[in-house]
């Protein structure tokens, strides 16, 4: 691990228009299964209870709460992973034992760590996850994107420079 002078958000996309994503439930389920005491993006910077791809505080839009848990409660804490309602989400979508790419960029420690994490969690979901790396950001954001690439999920970057100006605008 490392740090970066920048100021970021970060998360995880899933391509919707692709299988096993295109089914909102399986969607539901990651989120679900998602550790995020264990996720490499928890333990490298100081985040809301939220959603990763939510927007960070002062930002329109942010609101501190995670339904995604188990035991949800009213004040919107993270308790832990519902591994069980993952698995029961992803068994009623019949979209186990699916293949999974996972792209991210090889010369970074932490979205490589990040990468090699959601894979294991897919694999322990019961798809078939294989990561895809690219040999800079250069070459991610110029190639992962592409249709041909098949991309499912991936490895991606706000700078907190983009939501300042928009928030500005808004």
């Amino acid at each position: 691990m490392h740090t970066y002078p920048v100021g970021e958000t970060e998360a995880m996309f899933l391509n919707s228009r692709l299988a096993p994503f295109n089914q909102a439930d399986v969607r539901r389920a990651l989120d679900l299964a998602v550790d995020r005491a264990a996720c490499p993006a928890r333990r490298r910077a100081r985040t809301s209870a939220a959603d990763l791809p939510d927007p960070p505080p002062g930002f329109p839009g942010h609101y501190p709460y995670c339904a995604v848990t188990i035991s949800p409660s009213p004040a919107g804490l993270w308790h832990g992973a519902a591994l069980r309602q993952a698995r029961a989400l992803i068994a009623a979508s019949v979209t186990s034992g699916a293949r999974v790419t996972v792209s991210t960029v090889a010369n970074d420690p932490f979205k490589l760590a990040a990468g090699r994490y959601f894979v294991r969690l897919l694999d322990t979901l019961g798809y078939r996850a294989q990561l895809r790396t690219y040999p800079d950001d250069h070459a991610y954001y110029q190639r992962a994107g592409l249709r041909s690439a098949h991309s499912q999920l991936g490895f991606f970057g706000l700078s907190t420079e983009v939501w300042s100006s928009t928030s500005e605008q808004t």
